[in-house]
């Protein structure tokens, strides 16, 4: 049997620190690796700093209290303020799969994210075309924290679809011990203050390319970040829409090819994003709100980051539907795109913090807008991936 049959490949943003290291550590002692080798590709900005080194060593030590199985930790560059640096990154791993026989990938987990305390632009070094859109301007310059918390992440999988769809046309020849049609799992970091956003718009006062030049007088770090993870979920469902539209379009709507999850963690106030944060914020954050009941611990939040990498939608669909999760009540018009459909080939979910425990939610039923989410689509999408032509003969090409 080929090893790649029995190896599981996850793909991980923002795993080498943080919740995000929490999560991998949690990930590699639970049911879904328990059987299985594992190859986990963490991308970093600096592969070779000191702390993405110790990370590596940490993962290789966590792991290695179970001799039945392997893992291999392969630390790569890509830079999410460089939307160059992804999709050069990307394409290597892409053409990487393509050569190995049942090349695939079986979970990417996004977790990585910004919190900037001013507006900082930042430019698509690849982008030649002059077509501003709603974030990016004539420069091809887009605001950084709309760039890495919602921009990177769908240029990443964009420019990985082939992999994607390649793993979704193959169910019988590709789900190797398993009969059941294999799939490919999608996990973002979220945040509940998606929610807190009170005027949508607000998003073309903080992002939209047409303020680039304006001072940002309302500018926030916490503000800002809250605003950036609505386009996150916005961004999201509009990804979720558009590759079961490909999948069905490409004859691959036979079965559920991929899941896609947000897991919203709770408050964590012992995280990097505090970083830029003043002097005192940053003592109340490391010391004094940890010790309040409603925060939640960097261990007991990557442990949750991780349920959300194998949690069985299946199981949980009722509760995942229910009208009485949604965050106000109110249900009306929140799946006009729908994300809480349990039919077709992309299923969706969104798991967070629920008193001491995890429960399935709705999104803020503003971000099921589809003209909304096509307002903050950033086009730059939509030519990725033209390097390896998809087909429904080849989906890798």
């Amino acid at each position: 049997m080929s090893i790649n049959r029995i190896t599981k490949t996850i793909v991980a943003t923002g795993g080498h620190s943080g919740l995000g290291l929490e999560a991998l550590k949690s990930l590699l002692n639970s049911p879904y690796t328990s059987t299985t080798n594992c190859h986990l590709i963490l991308f970093a900005r600096d592969p070779s700093a000191d702390h993405c080194q110790r990370a590596r060593r940490e993962l290789l030590q966590n792991a290695s209290a179970s001799p039945d199985k392997s893992l291999t930790v392969d630390l790569r560059r890509m830079d999410l303020a460089s939307l160059a640096s992804v999709r050069t990154a990307a394409a290597s791993l892409c053409n990487e799969l393509k050569q190995a026989h049942g090349g695939r990938i079986d979970l990417l987990l996004l977790n990585a994210a910004v919190a900037k305390s001013q507006r900082l632009l930042v430019q698509d070094d690849d982008d030649h075309s002059a077509h501003p859109d709603q974030l990016k301007d004539a420069q091809a310059r887009y605001e950084m924290t709309a760039c890495v918390n919602h921009v990177a992440h769908l240029v990443l999988l964009k420019e990985l679809e082939p992999a994607i769809l390649r793993f979704a046309s193959h169910p019988a020849s590709m789900a190797g011990i398993s009969p059941s049609p294999p799939k490919t799992r999608i996990v973002f970091t979220g945040s509940a203050l998606h929610r807190s956003v009170k005027d949508t718009a607000a998003l073309d006062d903080l992002f939209a390319a047409s303020q680039h030049e304006r001072p940002a007088a309302d500018w926030s770090l916490m503000r800002s970040y809250g605003h950036s993870k609505f386009l996150q979920m916005l961004g999201i469902r509009a990804y979720r829409r558009k590759l079961a539209q490909t999948l069905e379009q490409h004859g691959k709507s036979s079965h559920r090819a991929v899941d896609i999850v947000v897991v919203q963690p709770g408050f964590v106030p012992s995280t990097g994003l505090s970083r830029e944060t003043g002097w005192l914020s940053r003592l109340a954050m490391s010391y004094i709100l940890p010790l309040f009941p409603f925060a939640t611990s960097p261990t007991q939040a990557g442990s949750w980051i991780a349920r959300a990498c194998y949690v069985d939608l299946d199981q949980d669909a009722a509760t995942a539907q229910t009208p009485a999760a949604s965050h106000d009540g109110d249900t009306d018009g929140d799946d006009a795109d729908g994300w809480t459909s349990n039919e077709g080939t992309v299923r969706a979910a969104l798991l967070e913090k629920a008193g001491p425990d995890q429960a399935f939610a709705r999104p803020d039923k503003r971000t099921a807008d589809v003209t909304l989410q096509d307002k903050w689509w950033p086009t730059t999408c939509d030519s990725a991936g033209t390097g390896q032509p998809v087909s429904p003969a080849d989906p890798l090409g």
